[in-house]
């Protein structure tokens, strides 16, 4: 088997760092999002709105994309009375 030269090398590695980056951090921003939206709903529910819709919006900032989310999201915007973003 005949090595690759060093340039050859040195660019695979350097293409795998962010694959690597994104698999690595994943699951952490996934969980992180979660937890966002479950303080969103616990904000909600105390009747913070405003602070609602911060972890609701930060949530889907990560990548979260839900019914769920949307719909606390809007009803957070509503209780607030700006119906416009409610929609």
């Amino acid at each position: 088997m005949r090595a690759r030269p060093a340039s050859i090398r040195k660019r695979t590695g350097q293409s795998l760092v962010p694959v690597l980056l994104l698999l690595l951090y994943s699951p952490l921003a996934l969980a992180t999002a979660k937890q966002d939206y479950q303080d969103g709903v616990e904000f909600f529910r105390k009747g913070d709105y405003q602070s609602a819709i911060v972890r609701f919006e930060s949530a889907e900032d990560q990548g979260m994309e839900t019914a769920a989310l949307f719909y606390n999201l809007g009803s957070a915007y509503f209780k607030i009375g700006d119906y416009e973003a409610s929609k």
